[in-house]
């Protein structure tokens, strides 16, 4: 009996365990998009300058969340972020405006991913 209440007691801190840090994920993910919107409409207007500095606020908050993204979440996800945000900010700093907004906005994909893959849900567990 011992071992049934244990094991309950297990699954259910995993189980709050997730939905806390699904709760974190989408908060990162929300405001990593709100600063990539940011970026995609400074270019769209040829704001290169509030580009750069949007640009370099996206690394910052990427940068500062590393840990707790690398500790349990995708590796190989967290690494296409930043190589896109080195891109964005290459074709930024070159005024290039249609390369710049297209790897904007494939960054937007990859940041809106970030909590999909890790919601608790029954195809994520299986």
């Amino acid at each position: 009996m011992r071992g049934v209440i244990s094991a309950l007691v297990i699954a259910a801190a995993i189980v709050a365990g997730s939905f806390v840090y699904t709760n974190r994920m989408n908060k990162i993910s929300n405001e990593l998009a709100d600063i990539n919107n940011s970026i995609a409409e400074k270019i769209e207007s040829e704001d290169y300058d509030g580009a750069a500095e949007d640009i370099k606020r996206l690394r910052g908050s990427v940068d500062s969340r590393r840990v707790f993204l690398t500790a349990t979440g995708n590796h190989v996800r967290l690494d296409e972020i930043e190589l896109g945000v080195s891109e964005l900010e290459g074709y930024a700093s070159e005024r290039q405006k249609s390369d710049a907004y297209s790897k904007c906005r494939s960054l937007g994909v990859l940041i809106e991913k970030l909590p999909r893959d890790y919601k608790i849900c029954l195809e994520n567990i299986l």
